[in-house]
């Protein structure tokens, strides 16, 4: 086993330097401190493609006050964006379930992440069970939709458990494909969800070393038939397709991207966890996304609308040894010591603060508005992973 796994994380080293997995009243005017103004272009090519550019929450706006004074402010009104908007809400970061309640009217998609999906046998064959329905919460899904009909309930649900043998057995084997197809769908209809986010690209990779591209399109693009003929929507999770030097992957690619979108209804993209082979350079540095969304849509432009950006809620704590996930109670603890001080990062268009000889980038209501700018621009929607790790005054952006 424990072979295994070392040969597992050799093969996704070789392909892929970026990690990714797939967490009350408003007010009529922001302070001051925050209004939008014309954000600086510092280390931006300043060209008629990055507009996106020019209207942005001015960094300087965004201070330690500003944020100890709004942070908590939840905006529940009418949704600003015109494109498709899913928050991801996952049990260990559980202030999302109330962010999608009170602010339901933001997103079009609400995923609940409480599901996997496992190999299993059955007296006809190989077959698939799912698992995690312990979590489901059916009260706070009709909470949800009272306070937005139209928010589409789609869970996230896991290709878990699956070993290299089972999972190429399964991506050849078309019986076993449905049998399995049939057990989502009717465990879908049967908790009266709308469809659901896949997540096996990045495992079907791994465990198959990249052989089996080919198949694992095939499967998705046959069960996103099948989700249509029960009027579900079919929304898959990829890995980012562009390195830290700009360089195309082989585990997504623009031609896996014009293969699967003409099928699919929605292709969230994980547009963070950035990493490169030097120091720690941001979350999701805004050059790197920008070209992970124009890689892709410059092969099929038409399709922008089935994109949806990955935009993180979470942030880094820089350690020698490695990073620690931060939520907003961490951050907010971290900003509140008296020697805190807050940054901005001009290459990365990110805020950090810097305290007791710590680091940590977060996302900020510039960071954020820039990103969602650049998503505007391109005509892509956003998927947040996840509601629950944010700072409640981000809804104001949505």
């Amino acid at each position: 086993m424990k072979n295994f796994i070392i040969l597992l994380a050799i093969v996704f080293i070789l392909f892929s330097t970026c990690l990714c997995t797939l967490s009350k009243s408003d007010r009529k005017s922001r302070n001051t401190k925050s209004k939008k103004t014309k954000g600086e272009r510092t280390d931006a090519k300043k060209d008629e493609d990055e507009l996106f550019l020019d209207s942005y929450i001015e960094p300087s706006a965004v201070t330690v006050e500003s944020i100890l004074e709004e942070y908590n402010i939840v905006f529940s009104g009418e949704r600003k964006l015109s494109s498709p908007t899913l928050g991801y809400v996952t049990p260990w970061n559980n202030h999302g379930y109330d962010i999608a309640k009170l602010c339901a009217k933001k997103f079009t998609h609400i995923s609940p992440v409480w599901l996997q999906i496992r190999p299993s046998d059955s007296a006809d064959g190989p077959t698939c069970v799912i698992t995690g329905d312990h979590d489901i919460d059916h009260d706070w899904i009709k909470d949800v939709l009272a306070a937005n009909p139209n928010t589409q309930i789609v869970p996230r649900i896991l290709f878990e458990g699956w070993m290299p043998e089972n999972m190429q057995n399964f991506l050849y084997e078309e019986t076993w494909q449905s049998r399995c197809l049939r057990v989502v769908t009717s465990f879908l209809k049967r908790n009266e969800m709308h469809g659901a986010v896949i997540e096996i690209w990045l495992q079907a990779f791994s465990l198959t070393a990249g052989r089996m591209k080919m198949e694992t399109i095939e499967l998705l693009n046959s069960w996103a038939k099948a989700f249509h003929s029960y009027d579900m929507e079919f929304i898959i999770a990829v890995p980012p397709a562009v390195d830290s030097k700009g360089q195309i992957m082989a585990v997504f690619t623009p031609v896996d991207f014009v293969a699967l979108v003409d099928e699919v209804d929605y292709i969230h993209i994980m547009t963070y966890d950035y990493r490169s082979t030097a120091r720690f350079e941001g979350i999701a540095p805004i050059s790197w996304v920008r070209s992970n969304l124009e890689v892709l849509l410059k092969e099929s432009p038409v399709s922008a609308t089935k994109l949806l950006m990955g935009l993180n809620f979470y942030g880094y704590e820089v350690k020698q040894n490695g990073l620690d996930a931060v939520t907003g109670d961490r951050f907010i603890e971290l900003i509140s010591q008296k020697n805190a001080n807050l940054k901005w990062d001009p290459v990365a268009f990110e805020h950090f603060v810097s305290v007791n000889n710590r680091l940590c980038f977060y996302p900020s209501l510039s960071s954020l508005s820039v990103r969602i700018n650049l998503a505007s621009r391109l005509n892509v929607g956003i998927a947040i992973w996840d509601i629950g790790q944010g700072l409640n005054y981000f809804t104001e952006l949505l």
